[in-house]
């Protein structure tokens, strides 16, 4: 959007104006990138409703993001731990906690999938389709939001937003005015610690690199039965 629009800025899509609209570009729909008013701190599986979740986006298009749950604990827990010092338990503790843990990951995701049929215009985009192919993945997003296929801005687009090149930017003096609701989109702890770093591995399947075997085919057969299959994450991806 930002090369389309010719725009010095970043356009990150996370504010409304004054009548409560989403921040618009250019070109194309106007856009917001939320949550869904999770709290993270305080709110419970059973604390995320229909109601509250899904209905407030009825008749909207909807990307919904997702990534294998045991990834996003890891990635979640390392974060707290170590950026936000917001836990001090460890991942085992993480993935039961009522609040932060896999349950209320469960809840969430499967809220949207019991809703899929009441949004024509809802498309699921995989973390592990995007870095399995990229460029693929990326133009099927780009044609969702009918937005101009203009190849040669893809591919500049995808090499600026490479993992690679993330975790050069987030060192980066001059990429500090990147900013989301007014602070530093790349927050990052000590950099002396890999772990703490905001862009830290991105690997598929990297949680078994924290986990033991047993515990992990332990947590694999929990999300194959509590995660509708919409999600394409009954059988866990190994790296």
């Amino acid at each position: 959007m930002q090369l389309l629009c010719s725009s010095e800025d970043m356009l990150l899509f996370g504010r409304y104006d004054l009548f409560g609209r989403c921040e618009k570009a250019c070109i194309g729909p106007a856009m917001n990138f939320n949550h869904g008013k999770l709290q993270w701190d305080n709110h419970h599986a059973e604390d995320l409703s229909y109601e509250e979740f899904v209905q407030p986006f009825m008749g909207k298009k909807i990307i919904l993001l997702s990534r294998y749950p045991l990834d996003v604990m890891v990635s979640n827990w390392a974060y707290d731990v170590n950026i936000a010092k917001t836990y001090e338990g460890d991942l085992p503790a993480y993935l039961d906690d009522p609040i932060r843990g896999l349950g209320r990951l469960f809840r969430f995701h499967n809220l949207w999938a019991s809703a899929r049929d009441e949004f024509p215009g809802l498309m699921l985009s995989r973390y592990e389709d995007m870095r399995d192919n990229t460029a693929l993945h990326f133009r099927k997003i780009v044609e969702f939001l009918e937005l101009p296929l203009k190849l040669e801005i893809i591919g500049e687009a995808i090499e600026y937003a490479s993992f690679s090149n993330m975790k050069n930017m987030q060192f980066n003096k001059s990429e500090e005015n990147i900013k989301v609701d007014k602070a530093k989109l790349f927050r990052t702890g000590d950099p002396g610690n890999a772990e703490a770093h905001h862009v830290r591995r991105g690997k598929v399947g990297g949680y078994r690199d924290y986990l033991t075997d047993s515990v992990s085919t332990k947590l694999e057969a929990s999300i194959e039965n509590e995660m509708v299959d919409w999600f394409g994450y009954s059988h866990p991806f190994h790296s």
